[in-house]
């Protein structure tokens, strides 16, 4: 509701020419109003009203002062009750004054009666009231309306007055309108009320019904639970059982295993060690047969050491031979000449890894090891014989480039020679 336009008459101005008493007192209670001393004002003018021998036009115009005083003071029982004697003077202007200052306490009721207080202390908001609560709180609204709509209807009834007792009053007639707006305004309101309240009352119902239907549904679960846990029960004391019977069952079939893998444990046993005397008596014979095939390959390597060492005597005896032969007359110059020939020269590396020419045309037997297997050249022991050959041909490797009519072949050293020279 907008604000009404109050007129709130100084009572200092009414306690001027018709005021007919004591001077002394009127500038005391003047003085009080202007410093704002409501309260000492009030009682300086309840003294005044009291003298007995006051006019009455002076005692009412000092209830109208009263009126406006209790009211700023926020006394409004008291205040309706001083402008009600106000309303006796014959002066139409304090009439008038009296009626508009009632109808705005009227109108004041009016917007009290429609104010729903709220509770500030809280600082979270608020939780969604249910249906019911705002219904209650619609009936509780819809129940103040009447009572506003009353105290609407004292208040144009006031401002009527007020402009009956003096047309050109100020504020009468804006706020009569504005009394008259907010009646239309609370006939708005209240058809919205009742058209919300309506719709709640169906929201409730279809809740309602919602509810016996979802309690009808829980129900019958509930029923279909207790149902489906009895079949589970009886489901699981017959898997118990079947259960049972399984495992009797399977221990006796575990015992019938347990002694067929003793027995073949058994078996096993016997057969590994038939196996392992078997594997034994092989061993053995396999070391037997390797002692006597290490024995023949040593007579063997003793057979051959002597033919080595038997050619070996044949070839320095062919060597003395011919150095017997080179001693006879005649031979010196040729043996000075063979002596200049046969200076070693230095070898070459090149030269040095020629590859050797094979000791004699027939085939040596190949050593071998106690496993019978071939034993590699380079883990063979070097002979006094085949050192002294490699020697020899080492230097023959070398001459046959630097002297012309060498016995040793013109070849690349690539290709080893074929023939033992």
């Amino acid at each position: 509701m907008a604000l009404l336009a109050g007129t709130v008459l100084l009572c200092t101005g009414l306690l001027g020419t018709e005021a007919r008493a004591d001077t002394a007192m009127l500038d005391n209670v003047t003085d009080l109003i202007r410093t704002g001393k409501t309260e000492e004002a009030v009682k300086a003018i309840d003294g005044m009203i009291a003298l007995p021998d006051l006019p009455e036009e002076t005692r009412q115009a000092l209830e109208f002062a009263k009126g406006c005083l209790e009211q700023k003071a926020g006394n409004p029982k008291e205040a309706a009750e001083a402008f009600s004697q106000a309303l006796l003077s014959p002066n139409r202007s304090l009439q008038s004054d009296s009626h508009f200052n009632l109808g705005n306490m009227e109108a004041a009721k009016a917007k009290t009666s429609m104010t729903f207080s709220r509770s500030e202390e809280k600082q979270t908001p608020p939780q969604p009231a249910s249906i019911d609560d705002q219904i209650k709180e619609i009936d509780a609204r819809l129940a103040k309306i009447p009572e506003a709509k009353q105290h609407i209807k004292e208040a144009v009834k006031r401002f009527d007055d007020a402009l009956s007792a003096h047309r050109s009053h100020e504020g009468a007639a804006a706020n009569k309108e504005e009394m008259l707006r907010y009646d239309k305004e609370l006939d708005e309101y209240r058809k919205q009320l009742e058209e919300l309240k309506k719709k709640l009352e169906e929201e409730k119902k279809k809740q309602q019904q919602q509810q016996n239907k979802d309690q009808q549904n829980k129900d019958q679960q509930n029923k279909d639970q207790q149902n489906k846990d009895q079949q589970n029960k009886d489901q699981q004391n017959k898997d118990q059982q079947n259960k049972d019977q399984q495992n009797k069952d399977q221990q006796n079939k575990d015992q019938q295993n347990k002694d067929q893998q003793n027995k073949d444990q058994q078996n096993k046993d016997q057969q590994n060690k038939d196996q392992q005397n078997k594997d034994q008596q092989n061993k053995d014979q396999q070391n037997k047969d390797q002692q006597n095939k290490d024995q023949q390959n040593k007579d063997q390597q003793n057979k051959d050491q002597q033919n080595k060492d038997q050619q070996n005597k044949d070839q320095q005896n062919k060597d003395q031979q011919n150095k017997d032969q080179q001693n006879t007359p005649g031979s010196q110059d040729k043996n000075k000449q063979d002596e200049m020939k046969n200076t070693p020269l230095p070898s070459s590396p090149e030269k040095d890894n020629l590859p050797e020419a094979p000791a004699s045309s027939t085939s040596q037997p190949q050593p071998t090891g106690k496993d019978g297997k071939p034993v590699p050249v380079a883990a063979q022991k070097e002979s006094k014989e085949a050192k002294e050959r490699r020697e020899a041909r080492a230097i023959l490797m070398e001459r046959r480039d630097i002297e012309p009519g060498c016995p040793v072949p013109q070849r690349s050293p690539d290709y080893p020679p074929d023939k033992d020279y």
